[in-house]
């Protein structure tokens, strides 16, 4: 998992690897799992599958929100987002939108919803693990967004298996 520009603590806390960014200690070149952690690296490449430590990860095969495990943070799950509803689905929340891209990587959570501005260098390697894996990562209206645009800031990101995907969507009234 590598953030250019944020070497960010949630992620590091939880286990994972993340190359060298600004906050992370320059002596060793890259930010390492606190002590006892068991490393966690997420790997991916376009056409290639994404890996966990080295073995295939896939997203989840829940097939409806009503049995849905979703990463957000509690703003996110005000009503007023989700005309549609979020009946049944279980909200929990973990630092670092990278962190919450590759959780739903490997199938550990259905979903990760963040409604405000995710920058791409937050999103844009989770994106491609979560992609590898065989999810669906768009902003919050459902558009899937480029990277290395002139704007680097998209409006939100949805990222879960196709099922999953298509009910956050219709859920969000679109």
């Amino acid at each position: 998992l590598a953030q250019p520009r944020d070497a960010s603590l949630g992620a590091l806390a939880a286990g994972w690897l993340a190359s060298r960014g600004p906050r992370a200690p320059r002596s060793s070149g890259r930010a390492r799992a606190p002590r006892g952690a068991a490393p966690r690296h997420a790997a991916a490449a376009r056409g290639a599958g994404a890996t966990l430590n080295g073995a295939t990860i896939s997203v989840s095969q829940t097939q409806t929100l009503a049995r849905a495990d979703l990463l957000a943070a509690k703003p996110a799950f005000d009503p007023k987002h989700w005309p549609g509803g979020l009946e049944g689905a279980k909200r929990s929340h973990r630092p670092s939108l990278a962190y919450r891209l590759c959780l739903v990587a490997e199938g550990r959570f259905d979903a990760m919803i963040t409604l405000r501005r995710a920058w791409e260098w937050d999103i844009a390697a989770g994106a491609l693990v979560v992609r590898e894996a065989g999810g669906i990562v768009t902003d919050s209206g459902g558009i899937e967004a480029p990277f290395n645009a002139p704007e680097a800031a998209h409006a939100g990101c949805l990222a879960a298996p196709p099922p999953i995907h298509a009910a956050l969507l219709k859920a969000r009234g679109l």
